[in-house]
C-alpha cells in the first residue's frame, strides 16, 4: 500500500533546525533540498513548479514505509535525483532513475520515496561510504578504503561503449589508464556543466580527472578520458601536486593558491580570458592558477575552497569569479577575475547559487527567486 506522508509541520515548532546544515538549491529543475542537524531531509518545489500551494511547503523526505529518512550526514542533488549518505555508510536515492542514476538495478523512472542503493552486481547494498558526489545522470561514492565507485551514465564510470550506456549498479572506477583500480583516494568531486567530469584527490596530494566533453567545449570532437589521468600544470606539464582540497574542476593548493582546469567558457579559470584550448585541447586536463582581483599576480592566502569559483580568504573575505547568474557578486554577469562576493561575514554555509546559511541558523537566498 502507498504510505501516507506525515503532515507538513510548522518549522517554528521544530526547535533547532540548523547546526552545520546543508541546503541544495537547484538551478534548473525547481526542486530544493535541506538537510537538518537531526539527520532528516526536507524538500520543496519552487513557486513556478506547481499551481497547488500545498506542494510548495517544506515537507520531509520519506522512506517507502512512510517513516522519515533519517541518520543522513550529506545530500547531493541534480537532474531530479537526490541521494543521501547516512552515518552508517549506506546510500539512499529519491526521484528519477533515468540511466540507472539511483543504483537500483533497473531504470524505473521515478520514486517519491527513499530507496537504498544496491551493491556491486546487485548483491546486497552499497556500504562503508564516506563521501558522495555527482555527475550528469551519474553518481560517485568514495569508500573508507579509498576506492571509488560509480553508477548511472557510464561515461562517468569509465565503462562506456555503444551498447552499454549506463551502469545499473555501483561499479568500481578503474585506475590510471585503465590499470587496476583507483586506490588511496582522499576526496572525490563531480561536475555536470558542459560535460560529464569527475576528479579524485589522492592522499599524496595529486589530482586525477576523467570524463567526457559531450558539448565539445574543448574544441576537440568527443574528447573523452575514459580512465583517470593525472591533472598536469599548464606551465611545465608536470603533475599537479600539493593539493589539499578539490571542488568540481578546481583545487586548493597547500600554499593558498587555487588551480582550475576543464572548461573556461564562463571565465572559470579566473584568469581574465575564456581561453580553453591549448596544444590541440590538452588544456582540458591541464591546470592553471587563478589570478588575483586585478590580474597582476596569482590569487593567494585562500583558506577555504567553498565551491568551484568561490573561495574564502584567510581574512574572512569571500571572492567569486566565473558564471555570476546567481548574483554571488553584485552584478549579474560573468566575472573574468575574482571579485568580492556579497556574503555576510558570519556565514557558515554558502553555495554558488546564492544560498547562504548564517551562524544564527537563518537561511538567505539571493539570485533567481523562483527557487
Amino acid at each position: 500500500s502507498t504510505p501516507t506522508p506525515t503532515p507538513n509541520p510548522d518549522p517554528s515548532e521544530e526547535g533547532d533546525w540548523f547546526c552545520e546544515p546543508k541546503v541544495i538549491i537547484t538551478h534548473n529543475t525547481n526542486y530544493s533540498y535541506l538537510l537538518k542537524s537531526d539527520g532528516s531531509v526536507w524538500h520543496w518545489k519552487s513557486s513556478g513548479a506547481s499551481t497547488d500551494p500545498s506542494i510548495n511547503n517544506i515537507v520531509p523526505v520519506l522512506n517507502e514505509d512512510g517513516t522519515h529518512l533519517s541518520g543522513v550526514i550529506d545530500i547531493i542533488y541534480s537532474h531530479f535525483n537526490m541521494i543521501a549518505l547516512k552515518e552508517d555508510g549506506t546510500v539512499w536515492a529519491v526521484g528519477t532513475n533515468h540511466l540507472g542514476i539511483s543504483g537500483l538495478g533497473n531504470i524505473e523512472e521515478w520514486s517519491d520515496y527513499a530507496r537504498q542503493v544496491k551493491g556491486p552486481n546487485g548483491v546486497g547494498y552499497l556500504t562503508d561510504v564516506k563521501q558522495i558526489s555527482y555527475g550528469y545522470y551519474s553518481r560517485l561514492a568514495l569508500k573508507n578504503d579509498g576506492t571509488v565507485w560509480g553508477w548511472g551514465d557510464s561515461r562517468m564510470t569509465g565503462t562506456y561503449h555503444a551498447d552499454n550506456k549506463c551502469e545499473y549498479y555501483p561499479t568500481q572506477i578503474k585506475g590510471v589508464d585503465g590499470t587496476g583500480y583507483l586506490t588511496n583516494i582522499d576526496k572525490i568531486a563531480g561536475s555536470e556543466e558542459d560535460g560529464i567530469f569527475a576528479a579524485a584527490l589522492k592522499k599524496d596530494g595529486q589530482v586525477l580527472h576523467w570524463g567526457n566533453d559531450w558539448s565539445n567545449i574543448a574544441g576537440v570532437a568527443d574528447l573523452y578520458y575514459q580512465y583517470p589521468t593525472y591533472v598536469n600544470k599548464v606551465e611545465d606539464n608536470s603533475a599537479l601536486n600539493g593539493i589539499k582540497d578539490i571542488r568540481r574542476r578546481s583545487a586548493l593548493h597547500e600554499d593558498g593558491t587555487v588551480w582550475a582546469w576543464g572548461t573556461n567558457r564562463m571565465y572559470e579559470f579566473g584568469n581574465g580570458t575564456t581561453r580553453s584550448v591549448l596544444n590541440d585541447g590538452i588544456i582540458f586536463r591541464q591546470a592553471d592558477r587563478v589570478l588575483n582581483e586585478n590580474g597582476s599576480g596569482y590569487l593567494q592566502n585562500v583558506a577555504e575552497l567553498i565551491d568551484h569559483c568561490i573561495v574564502k580568504l584567510n581574512n574572512g573575505t569571500y571572492l567569486a569569479w566565473g558564471d555570476n547568474n546567481w548574483t554571488i557578486t553584485e552584478r549579474q554577469f560573468s566575472r573574468p577575475l575574482p571579485t568580492i562576493a556579497n556574503v555576510p561575514s558570519d556565514s557558515i554555509v554558502i553555495d554558488r547559487f546564492g544560498t547562504i546559511i548564517k551562524a544564527d541558523g537563518s537561511v538567505w537566498i539571493r539570485g533567481n527567486a523562483s527557487y
